[in-house]
């Protein structure tokens, strides 16, 4: 049995040059497997059955923002649903808040999923992050590296990233 009343995430991969993602494989009824990323509004009922009992949707990537927000994405991501997910409303159930640990096995789940896109979004968006700046094979020539296996293709991460060196400091 535990002896803790925490609940941890341990996020497997990010070096091994392909994409990892977490999904769950559903059976149909015809007999065919489909499979349900993360990012498919289902995929949050079906991996918490006890806290969608109704099997509403989760977030997916096409919720729009209500006019008048003070968004100018025009979409709303992943932090701002679950945020919204779990607000104590007064006249509600509130059926997440009540679940004690398998909620807080869902909202961690929920952060490593939002880090895990915020991550994906940093790798694919280096050039806006104005990565080229970096001249990390410069500095490494400079620095007298002769072992091309030390040097790699560097993901830059903005001074804005929780938990990076520069945010540390």
């Amino acid at each position: 049995m535990p002896t803790v009343d925490e609940v941890a995430a341990l996020i497997v991969g990010g070096d091994h040059g392909r994409e990892e993602e977490r999904d769950i494989i559903v059976r149909k009824m015809d007999g065919s497997l489909q499979r349900i990323y993360e990012t498919h509004p289902s995929y949050m009922p079906l991996q918490y059955p006890l806290l969608f009992p109704y099997g509403t949707d989760g977030w997916s990537l096409n919720i729009l923002c209500v006019e008048g927000s003070s968004s100018s994405r025009g979409h709303v991501t992943m932090r701002e649903f679950v945020a919204f997910l779990i607000q104590y409303r007064p006249n509600e159930g509130n059926i997440l808040l009540r679940c004690g640990r398998l909620f807080l096995q869902f909202v961690v789940d929920c952060y490593a999923t939002i880090e895990a896109w915020r991550l994906r979004y940093f790798r694919d968006h280096q050039g806006t992050l104005r990565a080229e700046l970096y001249s990390g094979l410069q500095d490494a020539v400079t620095a007298g590296e002769n072992d091309a296996y030390a040097v790699g293709k560097r993901l830059i991460l903005p001074a804005s990233f929780t938990g990076g060196p520069p945010y540390m400091r």
